[in-house]
């Protein structure tokens, strides 16, 4: 695997190679180079991120954790950024950033601002069972399709059941101009008790 420093890394941007971002939720959070996919290894829906989006780009550069050793097996990548972020930041290069906010300025937000649109990427049983009101249900896997159809200049705020999910959706997007993007800083359960009353749930049957 190559190691490159920071001006062979953003020359290898500029022939096209994407940029993959392998680490932690703590250190993304912190900022990430402009235009890179977010994904942890930990996330349920890692394989689905890795089927959908990375394994069809076939040229890839990755920011690995401070503290790796070694990659993970993806052929696609073709090298590493050498000595990571920090590399990265003091070269003094432009650091990404994705805004997330806590539970109770999701809701506040929420009750207040009638123009954003709210997307829930649960899955669709969960999204059945219980769901806001307001909200339109999306699966991870048509991210692809999605970016092309959404509008930059409106907003739009993202959950899931888990944090990095949300964050890896919120940085796919950002990648295609979606940068009015809010990410809920926990899961759906989060919201899910609060004084929307918007919540809806789906009753079964006898």
């Amino acid at each position: 695997m190559k190691k490159y420093g920071v001006r062979e890394f953003e020359a290898r941007m500029k022939e096209g190679y994407e940029v993959l971002d392998l680490r932690s939720i703590e250190e993304f959070e912190r900022g990430f180079i402009p235009g890179s996919f977010f994904i942890d290894p930990r996330d349920e829906n890692f394989e689905i991120f890795l089927r959908e989006i990375v394994f069809p780009i076939k040229k890839w550069l990755a920011v690995l954790p401070a503290h790796a050793k070694e990659l993970p097996a993806l052929d696609n990548i073709e090298g590493v950024l050498e000595y990571g972020m920090d590399a990265w930041l003091r070269a003094g290069k432009e650091r990404g950033m994705i805004i997330t906010i806590e539970a109770d300025e999701f809701i506040l937000d929420l009750k207040h601002d009638k123009a954003i649109h709210l997307m829930d990427f649960r899955k669709r049983k969960d999204f059945d069972a219980s769901h806001i009101e307001s909200a339109s249900n999306y699966a991870p896997e048509y991210l692809p399709i999605l970016a092309a159809e959404l509008q930059a200049s409106e907003k739009y705020y993202i959950l899931s059941d888990h944090y990095s999910t949300s964050l890896s959706i919120a940085s796919y997007l950002n990648r295609y101009g979606i940068t009015l993007t809010r990410t809920l800083k926990g899961s759906y359960e989060d919201i899910s008790n609060s004084e929307l009353n918007i919540v809806s749930r789906k009753k079964k049957i006898p």
